[in-house]
């Protein structure tokens, strides 16, 4: 596996770690409404989207 493919595999690690945990706090959101939980859940989709985003731009760049 070259460190390219390395680098793509292990974005879309983080991105799926980011929507678990933005899907737990949603979860933690609805047991216990505070905003501190809905505020965790928007921030970690919105980093979810930005590496997304960032693989993206990765991939048209070193593409061969």
């Amino acid at each position: 596996m070259s460190l390219r493919d390395f680098h793509i595999v292990f974005i879309n690690a983080a991105a799926l770690c980011s929507i678990c945990f933005a899907c737990w706090a949603i979860r933690q959101y609805a047991s216990e409404p505070r905003v501190g939980y809905l505020m965790t859940a928007c921030a970690a989709f919105m980093v979810a989207i930005g590496l997304g985003v960032y693989e993206f731009l990765f991939i048209r760049r070193v593409k061969e």
